[in-house]
Protein backbone atom coordinates (compact mmCIF):
# COMPACT_ATOMS: atom_id res chain seq x y z
CA UNK A 1 0.00 0.00 0.00
CA UNK A 2 1.21 3.79 -0.87
CA UNK A 3 -0.02 6.74 0.95
CA UNK A 4 -0.10 10.06 -0.54
CA UNK A 5 -1.53 13.06 0.38
CA UNK A 6 -4.06 14.91 -1.55
CA UNK A 7 -3.12 19.38 -2.49
CA UNK A 8 -6.16 21.05 -1.89
CA UNK A 9 -6.19 23.15 -5.11
CA UNK A 10 -9.42 25.03 -4.07
CA UNK A 11 -8.25 25.90 -1.11
CA UNK A 12 -4.42 27.27 -1.44
CA UNK A 13 -2.66 29.19 -4.33
CA UNK A 14 0.20 27.77 -6.26
CA UNK A 15 3.10 28.44 -4.50
CA UNK A 16 1.43 27.08 -1.03
CA UNK A 17 0.57 23.95 -3.14
CA UNK A 18 4.47 23.40 -4.32
CA UNK A 19 5.59 23.93 -0.54
CA UNK A 20 3.05 21.38 0.60
CA UNK A 21 4.06 19.06 -1.98
CA UNK A 22 8.15 19.65 -1.07
CA UNK A 23 6.62 19.04 3.34
CA UNK A 24 4.93 15.87 1.99
CA UNK A 25 8.06 14.45 0.26
CA UNK A 26 9.96 15.29 3.66
CA UNK A 27 7.52 13.65 5.53
CA UNK A 28 7.42 10.69 4.16
CA UNK A 29 4.29 10.39 1.64
CA UNK A 30 4.61 8.48 -1.64
CA UNK A 31 2.61 10.60 -3.64
CA UNK A 32 0.18 13.94 -3.99
CA UNK A 33 -2.57 14.21 -6.23
CA UNK A 34 -4.47 17.32 -7.06
CA UNK A 35 -7.53 18.37 -8.85
CA UNK A 36 -8.19 19.78 -12.04
CA UNK A 37 -10.62 22.69 -11.62
CA UNK A 38 -11.65 25.58 -12.69
CA UNK A 39 -13.42 26.58 -10.15
CA UNK A 40 -13.68 26.07 -5.96
CA UNK A 41 -16.03 23.92 -4.86
CA UNK A 42 -17.44 27.30 -2.79
CA UNK A 43 -16.54 30.47 -2.53
CA UNK A 44 -14.98 30.42 1.17
CA UNK A 45 -12.32 27.80 -0.36
CA UNK A 46 -10.89 30.77 -2.62
CA UNK A 47 -8.72 29.31 -5.02
CA UNK A 48 -8.07 27.44 -8.45
CA UNK A 49 -4.41 27.29 -9.70
CA UNK A 50 -3.98 25.46 -13.50
CA UNK A 51 -2.84 22.06 -12.31
CA UNK A 52 -0.45 21.29 -14.81
CA UNK A 53 1.62 24.41 -13.64
CA UNK A 54 1.14 23.34 -10.09
CA UNK A 55 2.47 19.73 -10.91
CA UNK A 56 5.15 20.99 -13.63
CA UNK A 57 6.83 22.96 -10.54
CA UNK A 58 6.29 20.03 -7.63
CA UNK A 59 8.40 17.84 -10.50
CA UNK A 60 10.99 19.99 -10.71
CA UNK A 61 10.91 20.61 -6.80
CA UNK A 62 10.96 16.98 -5.51
CA UNK A 63 13.21 14.08 -6.04
CA UNK A 64 11.19 10.61 -5.36
CA UNK A 65 7.30 12.03 -4.77
CA UNK A 66 4.93 10.52 -7.33
CA UNK A 67 2.24 12.74 -8.69
CA UNK A 68 -1.09 12.27 -10.25
CA UNK A 69 -4.17 14.36 -11.01
CA UNK A 70 -7.73 13.13 -9.50
CA UNK A 71 -8.74 14.12 -12.20
CA UNK A 72 -8.76 15.80 -14.82
CA UNK A 73 -11.71 15.27 -17.54
CA UNK A 74 -10.06 15.04 -21.52
CA UNK A 75 -13.46 15.46 -23.37
CA UNK A 76 -15.35 18.90 -22.80
CA UNK A 77 -12.85 21.70 -21.12
CA UNK A 78 -9.82 19.96 -23.04
CA UNK A 79 -9.67 18.05 -25.98
CA UNK A 80 -7.63 14.47 -24.90
CA UNK A 81 -4.99 15.60 -27.34
CA UNK A 82 -4.06 18.14 -25.20
CA UNK A 83 -4.15 16.23 -22.03
CA UNK A 84 -2.16 13.01 -23.70
CA UNK A 85 0.51 16.36 -24.56
CA UNK A 86 0.50 17.41 -21.36
CA UNK A 87 0.35 14.01 -19.36
CA UNK A 88 3.33 13.17 -21.68
CA UNK A 89 5.54 16.08 -21.23
CA UNK A 90 4.87 16.00 -17.24
CA UNK A 91 5.81 12.23 -16.88
CA UNK A 92 9.21 13.37 -18.64
CA UNK A 93 9.66 16.47 -16.53
CA UNK A 94 8.84 14.14 -13.12
CA UNK A 95 11.13 11.46 -14.61
CA UNK A 96 8.05 9.07 -14.90
CA UNK A 97 6.60 9.60 -11.69
CA UNK A 98 3.06 10.88 -12.61
CA UNK A 99 -0.06 9.00 -13.10
CA UNK A 100 -3.10 10.92 -14.77
CA UNK A 101 -6.48 10.24 -13.18
CA UNK A 102 -9.09 10.80 -15.49
CA UNK A 103 -12.74 11.32 -15.29
CA UNK A 104 -15.90 12.03 -17.26
CA UNK A 105 -16.25 15.91 -14.98
CA UNK A 106 -18.18 17.81 -13.50
CA UNK A 107 -20.57 20.38 -14.56
CA UNK A 108 -19.24 23.39 -12.04
CA UNK A 109 -15.44 23.19 -14.49
CA UNK A 110 -16.66 21.92 -18.00
CA UNK A 111 -19.74 24.07 -18.64
CA UNK A 112 -17.10 27.41 -18.98
CA UNK A 113 -16.12 26.72 -22.59
CA UNK A 114 -20.27 27.25 -23.71
CA UNK A 115 -20.55 23.97 -25.12
CA UNK A 116 -22.58 22.64 -22.29
CA UNK A 117 -22.44 20.23 -20.39
CA UNK A 118 -23.90 16.64 -22.40
CA UNK A 119 -25.94 13.97 -20.06
CA UNK A 120 -24.37 11.22 -18.50
CA UNK A 121 -24.66 8.41 -21.59
CA UNK A 122 -23.22 11.14 -23.93
CA UNK A 123 -20.84 12.12 -21.31
CA UNK A 124 -19.19 8.54 -21.19
CA UNK A 125 -19.78 7.96 -24.68
CA UNK A 126 -17.29 10.89 -24.93
CA UNK A 127 -15.17 10.16 -22.63
CA UNK A 128 -14.67 6.64 -23.92
CA UNK A 129 -13.46 8.33 -27.30
CA UNK A 130 -11.30 10.67 -25.39
CA UNK A 131 -9.29 7.90 -23.88
CA UNK A 132 -9.20 6.32 -27.38
CA UNK A 133 -7.34 9.38 -28.60
CA UNK A 134 -4.73 9.59 -25.57
CA UNK A 135 -4.14 5.86 -26.04
CA UNK A 136 -3.29 6.67 -30.07
CA UNK A 137 -1.47 9.41 -29.73
CA UNK A 138 0.63 7.80 -27.12
CA UNK A 139 1.33 4.73 -29.46
CA UNK A 140 3.80 7.37 -31.39
CA UNK A 141 3.43 9.16 -34.75
CA UNK A 142 0.81 10.87 -36.92
CA UNK A 143 -2.94 9.96 -35.84
CA UNK A 144 -6.01 10.47 -36.78
CA UNK A 145 -9.61 9.90 -35.31
CA UNK A 146 -13.22 10.03 -36.47
CA UNK A 147 -15.52 9.76 -33.49
CA UNK A 148 -19.21 10.34 -32.75
CA UNK A 149 -18.06 13.15 -30.50
CA UNK A 150 -14.58 13.71 -30.79
CA UNK A 151 -12.08 14.24 -33.90
CA UNK A 152 -8.39 14.33 -34.64
CA UNK A 153 -6.55 15.14 -37.76
CA UNK A 154 -3.10 14.33 -37.97
CA UNK A 155 -1.69 14.93 -34.42
CA UNK A 156 1.68 13.88 -33.44
CA UNK A 157 3.53 14.22 -30.35
CA UNK A 158 6.81 14.56 -30.71
CA UNK A 159 7.99 13.95 -27.36
CA UNK A 160 6.95 10.96 -25.46
CA UNK A 161 8.80 8.94 -22.48
CA UNK A 162 10.26 5.71 -22.80
CA UNK A 163 7.76 4.33 -20.07
CA UNK A 164 3.91 5.84 -20.49
CA UNK A 165 1.76 7.49 -17.51
CA UNK A 166 -0.22 4.98 -15.79
CA UNK A 167 -3.90 6.19 -16.59
CA UNK A 168 -6.35 5.83 -14.03
CA UNK A 169 -9.95 5.88 -14.63
CA UNK A 170 -12.32 7.46 -12.18
CA UNK A 171 -15.36 5.38 -11.35
CA UNK A 172 -18.89 5.91 -9.74
CA UNK A 173 -20.74 2.81 -10.62
CA UNK A 174 -21.05 -0.35 -12.68
CA UNK A 175 -20.56 1.48 -16.47
CA UNK A 176 -17.22 3.35 -15.21
CA UNK A 177 -15.98 0.55 -13.56
CA UNK A 178 -16.35 -1.32 -17.12
CA UNK A 179 -14.50 1.59 -18.80
CA UNK A 180 -11.72 1.57 -16.07
CA UNK A 181 -11.11 -2.03 -16.84
CA UNK A 182 -10.82 -1.87 -20.70
CA UNK A 183 -9.11 1.65 -21.11
CA UNK A 184 -7.33 2.46 -18.07
CA UNK A 185 -4.55 1.19 -16.34
CA UNK A 186 -5.97 1.82 -12.87
CA UNK A 187 -8.61 2.76 -10.49
CA UNK A 188 -9.59 5.71 -9.25
CA UNK A 189 -12.75 6.34 -6.75
CA UNK A 190 -13.64 9.03 -4.33
CA UNK A 191 -15.30 6.62 -1.42
CA UNK A 192 -13.75 2.86 -0.58
CA UNK A 193 -16.35 0.85 -2.00
CA UNK A 194 -15.67 -2.60 -1.76
CA UNK A 195 -18.10 -3.36 -4.76
CA UNK A 196 -15.93 -0.90 -6.73
CA UNK A 197 -12.75 -3.13 -6.65
CA UNK A 198 -14.51 -6.39 -7.03
CA UNK A 199 -16.19 -4.96 -10.11
CA UNK A 200 -12.88 -3.66 -11.75
CA UNK A 201 -11.42 -7.02 -11.07
CA UNK A 202 -14.16 -9.32 -12.39
CA UNK A 203 -14.08 -7.52 -15.93
CA UNK A 204 -9.80 -8.04 -15.60
CA UNK A 205 -8.79 -4.66 -14.40
CA UNK A 206 -5.00 -5.43 -13.04
CA UNK A 207 -3.78 -2.11 -11.93
CA UNK A 208 -3.15 -0.48 -9.02
CA UNK A 209 -6.37 1.41 -7.00
CA UNK A 210 -6.45 4.84 -5.99
CA UNK A 211 -9.14 6.37 -3.03
CA UNK A 212 -9.66 8.79 -0.82
CA UNK A 213 -9.70 9.06 3.15
CA UNK A 214 -11.20 12.32 3.91
CA UNK A 215 -9.24 13.57 7.27
CA UNK A 216 -9.78 16.41 9.75
CA UNK A 217 -6.81 17.78 11.58
CA UNK A 218 -7.20 20.60 14.53
CA UNK A 219 -6.67 21.22 17.87
CA UNK A 220 -9.91 19.70 18.93
CA UNK A 221 -12.65 17.69 17.44
CA UNK A 222 -14.68 20.38 18.06
CA UNK A 223 -12.60 22.90 15.53
CA UNK A 224 -11.87 19.98 12.99
CA UNK A 225 -15.81 19.79 12.58
CA UNK A 226 -16.66 23.13 12.45
CA UNK A 227 -13.94 23.98 9.50
CA UNK A 228 -15.02 21.00 7.49
CA UNK A 229 -18.49 22.12 7.79
CA UNK A 230 -17.51 25.66 6.60
CA UNK A 231 -15.58 24.21 3.79
CA UNK A 232 -16.36 20.71 2.62
CA UNK A 233 -19.88 20.11 3.96
CA UNK A 234 -20.54 19.97 -0.08
CA UNK A 235 -18.75 16.86 -0.19
CA UNK A 236 -21.67 15.29 1.41
CA UNK A 237 -24.06 15.73 -0.97
CA UNK A 238 -23.25 13.03 -3.20
CA UNK A 239 -21.53 12.55 -6.94
CA UNK A 240 -25.05 12.74 -8.53
CA UNK A 241 -25.34 16.18 -7.43
CA UNK A 242 -21.60 17.02 -7.65
CA UNK A 243 -21.40 16.19 -10.95
CA UNK A 244 -24.19 18.13 -11.94
CA UNK A 245 -23.62 21.70 -10.06
CA UNK A 246 -22.80 24.70 -12.42
CA UNK A 247 -21.28 27.05 -9.89
CA UNK A 248 -19.94 27.41 -6.39
CA UNK A 249 -22.95 29.37 -5.26
CA UNK A 250 -24.93 26.02 -5.89
CA UNK A 251 -22.49 23.93 -3.74
CA UNK A 252 -23.17 25.92 -0.72
CA UNK A 253 -27.03 26.15 -1.17
CA UNK A 254 -26.76 22.13 -1.93
CA UNK A 255 -24.67 22.11 1.38
CA UNK A 256 -27.20 24.35 3.08
CA UNK A 257 -29.15 21.39 5.44
CA UNK A 258 -25.51 19.82 6.45
CA UNK A 259 -25.10 20.14 10.15
CA UNK A 260 -22.27 19.49 12.33
CA UNK A 261 -23.22 15.86 13.20
CA UNK A 262 -23.34 15.12 9.57
CA UNK A 263 -19.43 15.77 9.18
CA UNK A 264 -18.81 14.05 12.45
CA UNK A 265 -20.06 10.81 10.64
CA UNK A 266 -18.33 11.27 7.42
CA UNK A 267 -14.97 12.46 8.91
CA UNK A 268 -11.69 11.67 11.09
CA UNK A 269 -10.28 13.83 13.78
CA UNK A 270 -6.93 12.98 15.60
CA UNK A 271 -6.27 14.66 18.76
CA UNK A 272 -3.47 17.01 17.98
CA UNK A 273 -0.15 15.15 18.83
CA UNK A 274 -1.49 11.83 17.44
CA UNK A 275 -0.92 10.21 14.33
CA UNK A 276 -3.75 10.69 11.90
CA UNK A 277 -6.24 7.64 11.35
CA UNK A 278 -9.80 7.48 10.47
CA UNK A 279 -12.56 4.87 12.10
CA UNK A 280 -13.04 4.05 8.18
CA UNK A 281 -9.90 2.88 6.90
CA UNK A 282 -9.69 2.91 3.03
CA UNK A 283 -7.13 -0.48 3.06
CA UNK A 284 -10.50 -2.19 4.75
CA UNK A 285 -11.94 -1.95 1.46
CA UNK A 286 -8.26 -3.26 -0.26
CA UNK A 287 -7.82 -0.33 -1.78
CA UNK A 288 -3.66 -0.07 -2.22
CA UNK A 289 -2.79 3.25 -2.71
CA UNK A 290 -4.79 6.32 -0.57
CA UNK A 291 -4.42 9.78 0.25
CA UNK A 292 -5.25 12.22 3.28
CA UNK A 293 -6.13 15.67 3.03
CA UNK A 294 -6.73 17.83 5.52
CA UNK A 295 -10.07 19.95 5.79
CA UNK A 296 -8.87 22.53 7.79
CA UNK A 297 -6.02 24.81 6.08
CA UNK A 298 -3.35 24.24 8.32
CA UNK A 299 -0.84 21.93 6.36
CA UNK A 300 2.18 23.37 7.74
CA UNK A 301 1.60 21.58 11.40
CA UNK A 302 0.18 19.18 9.98
CA UNK A 303 3.03 18.02 7.72
CA UNK A 304 5.38 18.87 10.29
CA UNK A 305 4.09 16.69 13.13
CA UNK A 306 4.37 13.67 10.66
CA UNK A 307 7.77 14.54 9.38
CA UNK A 308 8.54 13.95 13.38
CA UNK A 309 7.55 10.36 13.10
CA UNK A 310 8.92 7.65 11.76
CA UNK A 311 7.70 7.09 8.10
CA UNK A 312 5.69 3.90 8.04
CA UNK A 313 7.57 0.93 6.08
CA UNK A 314 5.72 1.80 2.93
CA UNK A 315 6.38 5.03 2.38
CA UNK A 316 10.71 4.62 3.24
CA UNK A 317 12.28 4.82 -0.22
CA UNK A 318 16.02 5.41 -1.27
CA UNK A 319 16.83 9.08 -2.20
CA UNK A 320 19.45 9.78 -4.54
CA UNK A 321 21.83 12.10 -3.41
CA UNK A 322 24.76 14.05 -5.02
CA UNK A 323 26.95 14.29 -1.94
CA UNK A 324 25.69 13.69 1.55
CA UNK A 325 26.55 15.50 4.43
CA UNK A 326 26.74 14.12 7.87
CA UNK A 327 23.67 15.31 9.68
CA UNK A 328 25.01 17.81 12.36
CA UNK A 329 23.74 18.09 16.06
CA UNK A 330 23.48 22.27 15.25
CA UNK A 331 23.38 24.58 12.78
CA UNK A 332 24.78 28.10 13.25
CA UNK A 333 22.46 30.40 11.24
CA UNK A 334 24.09 34.03 9.90
CA UNK A 335 21.35 36.03 9.82
CA UNK A 336 21.59 39.57 7.60
CA UNK A 337 21.50 38.22 3.89
CA UNK A 338 21.40 34.83 5.38
CA UNK A 339 17.92 34.53 6.77
CA UNK A 340 16.92 38.05 6.07
CA UNK A 341 17.46 40.40 2.79
CA UNK A 342 19.21 43.14 4.71
CA UNK A 343 22.87 43.57 3.62
CA UNK A 344 21.77 46.13 0.96
CA UNK A 345 20.66 48.19 3.76
CA UNK A 346 23.67 48.11 5.42
CA UNK A 347 25.02 49.37 2.71
CA UNK A 348 22.88 52.00 2.14
CA UNK A 349 22.99 52.69 5.85
CA UNK A 350 27.05 52.98 5.73
CA UNK A 351 26.80 55.41 2.82
CA UNK A 352 24.79 57.88 4.76
CA UNK A 353 26.68 57.56 7.42
CA UNK A 354 30.02 58.21 5.57
CA UNK A 355 28.63 61.15 3.71
CA UNK A 356 27.43 62.81 6.98
CA UNK A 357 30.84 62.36 7.80
CA UNK A 358 32.04 64.31 4.25
CA UNK A 359 33.87 60.71 3.33
CA UNK A 360 33.07 59.49 -0.46
CA UNK A 361 32.87 55.51 -0.64
CA UNK A 362 31.75 53.73 -3.40
CA UNK A 363 28.10 51.40 -2.37
CA UNK A 364 30.29 48.57 -4.01
CA UNK A 365 32.85 49.06 -2.26
CA UNK A 366 30.94 48.79 1.27
CA UNK A 367 28.97 45.69 -0.01
CA UNK A 368 31.88 43.74 -0.53
CA UNK A 369 32.76 44.48 3.48
CA UNK A 370 29.31 43.77 4.58
CA UNK A 371 29.03 40.80 7.06
CA UNK A 372 32.75 42.00 8.69
CA UNK A 373 32.91 43.48 12.26
CA UNK A 374 32.11 46.96 12.42
CA UNK A 375 35.73 48.22 13.11
CA UNK A 376 37.12 45.83 10.32
CA UNK A 377 34.79 47.50 8.20
CA UNK A 378 35.74 50.71 8.25
CA UNK A 379 39.97 50.26 8.83
CA UNK A 380 39.37 48.63 5.06
CA UNK A 381 37.15 51.32 3.32
CA UNK A 382 38.70 54.02 5.06
CA UNK A 383 41.68 53.87 6.46
CA UNK A 384 42.89 54.67 10.23
CA UNK A 385 40.64 57.08 12.19
CA UNK A 386 40.76 58.02 16.09
CA UNK A 387 38.15 56.08 18.65
CA UNK A 388 35.77 59.53 18.62
CA UNK A 389 35.32 59.04 14.20
CA UNK A 390 34.83 55.56 14.77
CA UNK A 391 32.11 55.84 18.03
CA UNK A 392 30.75 58.68 15.49
CA UNK A 393 30.59 56.73 12.54
CA UNK A 394 29.08 53.20 14.25
CA UNK A 395 26.78 55.71 15.39
CA UNK A 396 25.59 56.53 12.57
CA UNK A 397 25.29 53.71 10.78
CA UNK A 398 22.98 52.64 13.78
CA UNK A 399 20.26 55.13 13.55
CA UNK A 400 20.58 55.12 9.94
CA UNK A 401 19.58 51.13 10.16
CA UNK A 402 16.99 52.15 12.21
CA UNK A 403 15.12 54.02 10.28
CA UNK A 404 15.29 51.66 7.41
CA UNK A 405 13.87 48.89 9.22
CA UNK A 406 10.69 49.36 8.07
CA UNK A 407 12.24 48.19 4.56
CA UNK A 408 13.69 44.66 6.14
CA UNK A 409 12.10 41.56 4.88
CA UNK A 410 12.52 37.96 5.07
CA UNK A 411 13.97 35.76 2.76
CA UNK A 412 12.00 33.45 0.99
CA UNK A 413 11.63 30.37 3.01
CA UNK A 414 13.41 31.86 6.05
CA UNK A 415 11.22 31.16 8.58
CA UNK A 416 10.45 27.87 7.16
CA UNK A 417 13.92 26.57 7.24
CA UNK A 418 14.95 27.04 10.69
CA UNK A 419 11.29 25.28 11.31
CA UNK A 420 12.23 22.48 9.33
CA UNK A 421 16.26 22.16 10.96
CA UNK A 422 14.38 22.29 14.51
CA UNK A 423 11.59 19.54 13.13
CA UNK A 424 14.28 17.23 12.54
CA UNK A 425 15.82 17.41 16.27
CA UNK A 426 18.79 19.93 15.33
CA UNK A 427 19.48 23.31 17.64
CA UNK A 428 19.42 26.04 15.54
CA UNK A 429 21.22 28.71 16.96
CA UNK A 430 21.68 32.27 15.45
CA UNK A 431 25.69 33.40 15.25
CA UNK A 432 25.41 36.83 15.05
CA UNK A 433 27.21 39.67 16.24
CA UNK A 434 24.37 42.09 15.64
CA UNK A 435 23.96 44.53 18.25
CA UNK A 436 20.78 43.50 20.73
CA UNK A 437 19.00 46.47 19.67
CA UNK A 438 19.17 45.35 16.04
CA UNK A 439 19.03 41.59 16.53
CA UNK A 440 15.57 42.43 18.41
CA UNK A 441 14.28 43.91 14.77
CA UNK A 442 15.89 40.47 13.66
CA UNK A 443 13.89 38.23 15.96
CA UNK A 444 10.61 39.84 15.83
CA UNK A 445 10.92 39.80 11.68
CA UNK A 446 11.65 36.44 11.76
CA UNK A 447 8.74 35.11 14.73
CA UNK A 448 10.28 31.89 15.00
CA UNK A 449 11.18 31.70 18.94
CA UNK A 450 9.71 28.05 19.26
CA UNK A 451 12.77 26.53 16.70
CA UNK A 452 15.52 28.91 17.97
CA UNK A 453 17.52 27.38 20.60
CA UNK A 454 19.82 30.35 21.13
CA UNK A 455 21.73 33.22 19.85
CA UNK A 456 24.65 35.83 19.98
CA UNK A 457 24.82 39.27 19.77
CA UNK A 458 27.73 41.94 20.11
CA UNK A 459 28.17 41.70 23.25
CA UNK A 460 29.50 38.34 23.48
CA UNK A 461 32.82 38.51 21.57
CA UNK A 462 35.19 42.27 21.36
CA UNK A 463 35.59 41.27 17.64
CA UNK A 464 33.50 40.10 15.01
CA UNK A 465 33.71 38.47 12.08
CA UNK A 466 35.96 36.86 10.52
CA UNK A 467 37.13 36.45 13.59
CA UNK A 468 35.81 33.01 14.97
CA UNK A 469 35.25 34.01 18.10
CA UNK A 470 31.28 34.38 17.62
CA UNK A 471 31.01 30.78 16.10
CA UNK A 472 32.92 29.55 19.12
CA UNK A 473 30.07 31.50 21.08
CA UNK A 474 27.26 30.21 19.10
CA UNK A 475 29.20 26.32 19.49
CA UNK A 476 29.27 27.05 22.93
CA UNK A 477 25.54 28.20 23.46
CA UNK A 478 24.46 24.89 21.34
CA UNK A 479 26.55 22.33 23.60
CA UNK A 480 28.32 20.75 20.69
CA UNK A 481 31.94 20.48 19.28
CA UNK A 482 32.98 22.00 16.59
CA UNK A 483 32.88 18.77 14.26
CA UNK A 484 29.10 18.40 15.32
CA UNK A 485 28.36 21.60 13.45
CA UNK A 486 27.00 23.57 10.26
CA UNK A 487 27.48 27.11 9.86
CA UNK A 488 25.13 28.65 6.83
CA UNK A 489 26.39 32.29 5.60
CA UNK A 490 26.36 35.10 2.86
CA UNK A 491 29.66 36.54 2.69
CA UNK A 492 33.48 35.11 2.71
CA UNK A 493 33.55 36.76 6.29
CA UNK A 494 30.67 34.47 7.85
CA UNK A 495 32.77 31.21 5.66
CA UNK A 496 36.68 32.10 6.90
CA UNK A 497 35.43 32.78 10.67
CA UNK A 498 33.42 28.89 10.47
CA UNK A 499 36.83 28.14 9.20
CA UNK A 500 39.08 29.15 11.54
CA UNK A 501 36.50 27.46 14.50
CA UNK A 502 36.85 24.69 12.96
CA UNK A 503 33.22 24.33 11.56
CA UNK A 504 32.05 23.32 8.28
CA UNK A 505 30.02 25.66 6.31
CA UNK A 506 27.57 26.09 3.71
CA UNK A 507 26.81 29.13 1.84
CA UNK A 508 24.44 31.19 0.25
CA UNK A 509 24.01 33.72 -2.31
CA UNK A 510 20.81 35.65 -0.85
CA UNK A 511 24.00 38.14 0.20
CA UNK A 512 25.34 39.24 -3.10
CA UNK A 513 28.70 37.35 -2.70
CA UNK A 514 29.35 34.89 -5.70
CA UNK A 515 29.03 30.97 -5.40
CA UNK A 516 32.90 30.37 -6.20
CA UNK A 517 34.05 33.28 -3.91
CA UNK A 518 31.71 30.93 -1.33
CA UNK A 519 33.24 28.21 -2.32
CA UNK A 520 37.19 29.21 -2.62
CA UNK A 521 36.56 30.68 0.91
CA UNK A 522 35.85 27.10 2.42
CA UNK A 523 31.98 26.10 1.67
CA UNK A 524 30.86 22.78 1.33
CA UNK A 525 27.96 23.11 -0.73
CA UNK A 526 26.16 26.37 -2.00
CA UNK A 527 22.42 27.20 -2.11
CA UNK A 528 20.44 29.97 -4.23
CA UNK A 529 19.13 30.77 -0.40
CA UNK A 530 17.10 29.48 2.69
CA UNK A 531 14.20 28.21 -0.12
CA UNK A 532 16.70 26.43 -2.08
CA UNK A 533 18.09 25.06 1.38
CA UNK A 534 14.64 23.74 2.78
CA UNK A 535 14.38 22.12 -1.05
CA UNK A 536 17.67 20.32 -0.34
CA UNK A 537 17.37 19.01 2.56
CA UNK A 538 16.66 15.48 1.51
CA UNK A 539 19.74 15.89 -1.03
CA UNK A 540 21.82 16.53 2.10
CA UNK A 541 20.44 13.10 3.53
CA UNK A 542 19.26 14.60 6.58
CA UNK A 543 15.53 13.51 6.46
CA UNK A 544 16.18 9.95 6.72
Amino acid sequence: MKIGYKLIAESFGPQELVRQAVRAERAGFDFVEMSDHFHPWVEAQGHSPFVWNVLSAIAAKTSTLELATGVTCPSVRYHPAIIAQAAATLALLSDGRFTLGVGSGERLNEHIVGRGFPGIHERHATFNEALDIIRLLWQGGYQNYNGTYLKLEDARIFDLPDELPTMAVAVSGPKSVALAAEHGDGLFATEPKADLVTGYRDAGGTGPLYAEAPLAWAPTADIAVRAALRTNAWALSGWKVMSELPNPVNFEAAAATVREDDIRGQFAWPRRGAAPRGDRPVHGCRFRPHRAHERRPRPRRFLRLLRKRPAPPTARREHPMTSRTPVPRAVLFDIDGTLVDSNYLHVDAWHQAFQTLDVEVEAWRIHRSIGQDAGTLLTSLVGEKDEAWVSRAKDLHAENYKALAPRLRLLPQARQLLEAVHGLGIKVVLATSAPQAELDILLDLLSADEAIHAATNADDVDVAKPDPDIVRVALDRAGVAPNEAVFVGDSEWDIEAASRAGVRSFGVLTGGIAGDLLMQAGAERVFAGPADFLDRLNELGWLE
